[in-house]
């Protein structure tokens, strides 16, 4: 960029950057993924902000934008027919009626997992529901649905504490969870003010005597949600989640941390184990949780300074001259391919 004023490498560019074009497109093509999913995940968040503050082209207008766009152009929709329902074959804007359809699709992966999926998932879904989204056949399953539920639950049982894999209904044992973790979620200083439509919900539910605290069901179980929620205390006090090793306050939480960390690169490499699961990563990911410390930015700074000397990333797994990078990038390719998964 130095060089040329701009960022878009084309293949033209290979001569004097090689395979700087590939890794380009590449970067679009994960940025397109992302966005286009119901996942977060910090590490891509952090490297498409880098991306962004140096001006990265990443092609086509941001699917966040896009949805933006169209949920204006639905807006106004509404406002010139007095309702949102729009058919299929909508001919004054078939972009716009495609759009609609997806959000009814990406609405019932919604309810399918519970009710729980990325914050922007449930941002979008709380929005179209403000202004009263025909879901269609979609509606079905809807928060109400599950509210009444859980009332014929309390009726039966005399209580709210919905097993999470209740037998009788899966998804009814999901969605209580995914209450809870709504809650928890806007409780946190770092996410904007609760919506109306969730604090009416909370309301509705503290009037029924739904419990809030879900009791563990191990004690390893139990042990971990202490943790995290002392992690998350210590978020809000520090505006991270970096804890020392060797923290004073807390020495017991800073050899957790470490240890997610090291359960995490377990759980990429496929080992079976408990003690990382996918909840658990989808957890740790929502708060801001750093998996790689101060050593992942070392080896990649040692990266740069082989390419540098021998213009390749190709460091042998058993290099001599510094054999933890070689086993750093065996890590790194280890990691792509289950982040491709």
């Amino acid at each position: 960029k130095k060089e040329h004023g701009h960022t878009k490498v084309t293949t033209k560019f290979n001569g004097e950057y090689p395979g700087l074009a590939y890794w380009c497109n590449n970067q679009r093509h994960y940025y397109r993924k992302y966005h286009g999913s119901d996942t977060t995940n910090q590490t891509t968040e952090d490297r498409i902000a880098r991306l962004n503050e140096i001006g990265f082209h990443f092609g086509q207008e941001r699917p966040a934008d896009a949805w933006e766009t169209r949920f204006k152009e639905l807006l106004e929709y509404k406002k010139v027919n007095g309702h949102t329902i729009i058919s299929t074959t909508y001919k004054e804007n078939p972009a716009l009626a495609i759009w609609a359809n997806q959000q009814k699709v990406n609405y019932r992966r919604h309810m399918q997992a519970g009710g729980s999926s990325a914050k922007k998932t449930e941002d979008r879904v709380a929005r179209l529901e403000e202004i009263s989204f025909d879901w269609g056949k979609q509606r079905l399953g809807t928060w109400d649905t599950h509210f009444k539920e859980l009332l014929d639950y309390k009726e039966a049982h005399g209580h709210c504490n919905v097993p999470h894999y209740y037998r009788d209904n899966r998804s009814l044992g999901k969605w209580v969870e995914s209450q809870r973790m709504k809650r928890e979620k806007y409780q946190d200083e770092g996410y904007s003010k609760k919506p109306k439509l969730l604090e009416d919900r909370i309301s509705r539910l503290d009037e029924i005597g739904f419990v809030w605290q879900r009791a563990p069901k191990t004690k390893t179980e139990d042990k971990w949600e202490i943790k995290f929620r002392q992690l998350v205390e210590f978020r809000r006090i520090h505006g991270h989640c970096d804890v020392p090793i060797k923290f004073k306050d807390n020495p017991k939480l800073g050899v957790w941390v470490s240890c997610q960390r090291n359960n995490y690169r377990r759980y990429l490499e496929g080992s079976p184990s408990k003690l990382m699961t996918r909840e658990r990563v989808r957890r740790l990911d929502e708060i801001g949780f750093k998996w790689h410390n101060g050593r992942w930015e070392e080896q990649f700074r040692n990266l740069l300074e082989f390419k540098k000397k021998e213009g390749h990333c190709n460091v042998p797994r058993y290099w001599e001259d510094n054999p933890k990078l070689g086993k750093w990038i065996q890590d790194q390719r280890i990691h792509y391919r289950k982040y491709q998964e």
